[in-house]
């Protein structure tokens, strides 16, 4: 048999026949056994070999330059291996059941889609069964992982993805991360109930077992998401919502929507948009973010300082109207959590000594819950489990900046939140959390001049 290097003479985008066992499957691909199991695999197949053909040849890459882009791999591949399959494991699979492994089937040759590395799985989606939610999920959070990638960066590089199109699409797909195998996470896998549906189960209900009680009850009753998270809170919901789907549970146009809070929001955040689902808040900046808007909702009067902004479907309590205050419109509140983004992601952390750990982990532990809540929005970091802030405090401790990122991420909700309250005027607290998402985010205050222009000691 010929070296390896002898085949990166091809041309890249050659066509040409190849031994299947010369072909690798990407040892990278989601792709599980069941998979080419089921029925509808079985018909694809019965596909592939009644037209004696294929609709698109798989797109492969030499070993060599595998190996390059992925130096783990080395090694892992058999003597006779000198392709690994960039796209089309599907079609691959099928030639398997059909011919030997001396049997020659046509591909194309890409190193080149190799540099883009798990954008190719993920935005593969023509000719084949696309990724479940699930599987979409790993492959964001393995390239926000791997490649040092923001979500609006990848966003950008999916470019015209069919069911990705805006950020909040990204964080509440990675936000399904949390969940533990169990009847909802194969029903994710199987295509019900949907994003929606799932993403508001899992940040409402927050524990597993919460969360499996939750989807057991939409399927016992044939209700939505929203229906069965109100009623294992103890809330009451609305006759429409606790009746019969027309479709699988949870899943299409009846389904209640998050309106698009980001990965890990909790409570203080989803309640309060829940109120306006039904009405289908319009996109703002870019993001499906209405986390805050006012004029909605009811609040605990028994609460004090920034606890008063969470609706009140957070926690018990007497509930009267909320307050709106004059910088809490959804637009503006869009613009500065996008910017809180944009500044917390800019940062170069530093190493931390014991005594700069010591205080900012205990920043984290004494952060209010509707602190806590914005900063998992603005960080796309998963949600407290079970309310341990304790060992959720520890695990963030073991990412190199975990903490640095959570404490500078509250820190920016605290502001927000008191900008939130502060009415028709700003402070200097309000002037200096504008000025620092100008500076770090180049955020646009000229909403706020007017107001800012009373403040003596900070004008931007």
């Amino acid at each position: 048999m010929a070296p390896r290097g002898q085949f990166n003479a091809r041309q890249e985008g050659q066509r040409f026949l190849t031994a299947l066992k010369s072909i690798a499957p990407n040892p990278r691909n989601l792709r599980e056994e069941w998979e080419y199991l089921t029925d509808e695999f079985a018909e694809f197949r019965h596909n592939v070999e009644s037209t004696d053909e294929l609709i698109q040849d798989p797109a492969v890459a030499s070993v060599n330059a595998y190996v390059a882009k992925y130096p783990q791999y080395n090694g892992a591949f058999g003597p006779d291996v000198e392709w690994v399959l960039l796209a089309g494991e599907r079609r691959y699979r099928a030639q398997l059941d059909l011919l030997t492994p001396e049997g020659k089937i046509a591909v194309v040759l890409r190193n080149k889609l190799v540099e883009q590395g798990d954008f190719v799985l993920l935005s593969e989606n023509g000719y084949r069964k696309g990724w479940d939610l699930i599987q979409e999920a790993q492959l964001i959070d393995r390239i926000r992982r791997e490649e040092g990638l923001t979500y609006d960066q990848i966003l950008e590089r999916l470019g015209g993805h069919p069911a990705i199109k805006r950020r909040s699409d990204i964080s509440k797909r990675v936000a399904l991360l949390v969940l533990e195998d169990g009847p909802l996470r194969r029903s994710i896998r199987q295509g019900e109930p949907g994003l929606e549906p799932s993403y508001l189960l899992v940040t409402k209900l927050k524990t597993q077992e919460r969360i499996e009680e939750g989807w057991a009850l939409m399927q016992a009753k044939g209700i939505t998401a929203k229906a069965a998270c109100e009623i294992l809170l103890g809330e009451t919901p609305t006759a429409a919502e606790v009746a019969e789907n027309p479709t699988p549970a949870g899943a299409g146009p009846s389904s209640p929507t998050a309106s698009g809070p980001d990965a890990g929001l909790g409570h203080a955040e989803t309640a309060g948009q829940e109120q306006a689902a039904a009405t289908g808040p319009a996109e703002t900046s870019g993001r499906d973010r209405t986390a805050g808007k006012e004029g909605a909702g009811f609040v605990d009067e028994t609460s004090a300082g920034d606890e008063s902004r969470v609706p009140a479907q957070a926690r018990p309590g007497k509930l009267v109207p909320r307050p709106v205050g004059r910088w809490a419109g959804a637009d503006l509140v869009a613009g500065r959590i996008d910017s809180c983004v944009k500044v917390v992601e800019s940062q170069t952390w530093p190493k931390l000594d014991d005594a700069t750990r010591f205080v900012v982990v205990h920043s984290i532990l004494e952060a209010s819950a509707p602190a806590l809540d914005l900063a998992l929005q603005i960080t796309g970091g998963p949600a407290e489990s079970g309310g341990d802030r304790l060992s959720y405090v520890a695990d963030l401790e073991a990412s190199e900046d975990g903490v640095l990122r959570m404490a500078y991420a509250i820190a920016l909700a605290t502001d927000e939140l008191s900008l939130r309250a502060a009415g028709d005027r700003l402070d200097d607290r309000a002037a200096g959390y504008l000025a620092r998402l100008q500076s770090g985010a180049g955020y646009d205050t000229t909403d706020y001049q007017q107001a800012l222009l009373a403040v003596s000691s900070t004008k931007l």
